[in-house]
């Protein structure tokens, strides 16, 4: 029997190493070069027993092509899409318009060194880009092919962009409105941890009801059971006591309950086939 297709995409970074940029936490900071193997192994196995093995995109982060190029190696080895997250964990619009577009073209030249393919993706860290950014998606339409950092509840969502010199072919991930349509959701992440899978699945059948592509995103850390990337008290110590003791609650919420993510995968590609890598869309 036919199944419709949905398209894993996975955001590649390492949680631990951005978040402490983020706040300072950690002097010696470095790449967790071990852990983010662990979790790519996690993710093909996952991928070679449900999805058939399937290639698929990571949009990975371009600070792991310049100090672990090993990594997006494996991946593009593998057959992967190597697709651009920007070059650090941040909110694009948190830097002005000439050092994002600094930061995109730094990361494509690094990634295409290390992996000699043309990068045609990109996904904005945070889906922080939003309609009003125009200028924003002027640089990406000027650098990609396509883009998938909107969360748009349909396409005519994008009507709200004057297209006439923004060329790019968009791949949102839609949400959907539930609970009186009070909530949105978005299919991945930390909604697919806290909310029943029947959500999931609503929002699928939604989004294929417009005749759009059903995108679910997710992260290394999600595939992890042990909270691997969590960071102890005594990593925090030398912030003041209100930030360490908030930040080591809100950290649960990257970093526990994976394997009811896990379950909710397994099952929705019960249902649909992989649709594989967003690059062959266009």
């Amino acid at each position: 029997m036919y199944k419709k297709k949905i398209f894993l995409t996975i955001d590649f970074e390492d949680w631990k190493y951005d978040t402490s940029v983020s706040y300072s936490i950690l002097k010696n900071n470095k790449i967790n070069e071990k852990l983010l193997f662990k979790t790519y192994f996690n993710i093909q196995d996952f991928i070679d027993k449900n999805l058939n093995g399937d290639k698929i995109t990571f949009f990975c982060t371009g600070i792991l092509a310049e100090k672990f190029p090993q990594i997006i190696k494996e991946i593009s080895k593998n057959g992967h899409e190597i697709a651009c997250h920007y070059y650090n964990h941040k909110k694009i619009t948190d830097d002005t318009l000439d050092n994002f577009e600094y930061n995109l073209l730094k990361s494509k030249e690094k990634f295409e060194n290390v992996t000699n393919k043309p990068l045609k993706g990109f996904r904005a860290p945070k889906f922080s880009i939003h309609h009003s950014h125009r200028d924003y998606l002027k640089i990406v339409s000027r650098i990609f092919k396509y883009d998938s950092s909107l969360n748009l509840n349909s396409m005519q969502d994008l009507k709200k962009i004057s297209c006439e010199d923004i060329d790019i072919n968009f791949f949102p991930v839609f949400t959907s409105k539930f609970f009186f349509n009070i909530l949105k959701y978005k299919p991945g992440g930390t909604y697919m941890k806290l909310f029943p899978y029947r959500i999931l699945y609503n929002n699928i059948l939604e989004t294929l009801s417009k005749n759009e592509k059903p995108i679910i995103y997710l992260h290394p850390y999600e595939f992890l059971q042990n909270k691997e990337f969590a960071f102890n008290f005594e990593e925090l110590k030398h912030k003041n006591f209100f930030f360490s003791s908030y930040f080591m609650l809100r950290q649960n919420q990257w970093n526990s309950g994976n394997s009811f993510i896990i379950k909710k995968l397994k099952k929705i590609f019960n249902v649909y086939e992989s649709g594989g890598k967003i690059e062959n869309l266009i």
